[in-house]
């Protein structure tokens, strides 16, 4: 429980820009609506590919197919992120993990 409280903390603080979590909310009660709402998941993935550089162009290409996910930045071809999952949710989910983990490490 204690390992999807920190997912859903580190994907709320990614989305919503740092917004701090409401005081009731705790590992006991919150509802990590991330991990299989096919649209809180899209919504994740449009933030992703709307992240522009100075020019205006966008960062990175996410590219799904079925139960794989690649994340690439556009600049480099660089793949930051390329994972299988059991399913297409599964898949997104943990690909919208790593990219939030990475770009928390780069953007320090």
């Amino acid at each position: 429980m204690k390992d999807l409280y920190n997912e859903w903390v580190m994907l709320h603080n990614f989305f919503y820009d740092n917004e701090p979590i409401k005081n009731w909310i705790n590992e006991e009660n919150f509802n990590n609506n991330f991990k299989d709402d096919w649209e809180s998941l899209m919504e994740f993935v449009e933030k992703i590919e709307n992240i522009k550089n100075e020019e205006g162009s966008s960062l990175f290409n996410i590219i799904i197919e079925q139960c794989f996910v690649e994340i690439i930045i556009n600049q480099s071809s660089e793949t930051i992120v390329n994972i299988d999952g059991d399913n297409k949710i599964d898949a997104i989910y943990k690909s919208i993990l790593e990219f939030v983990k990475w770009n928390n490490l780069n953007n320090k």
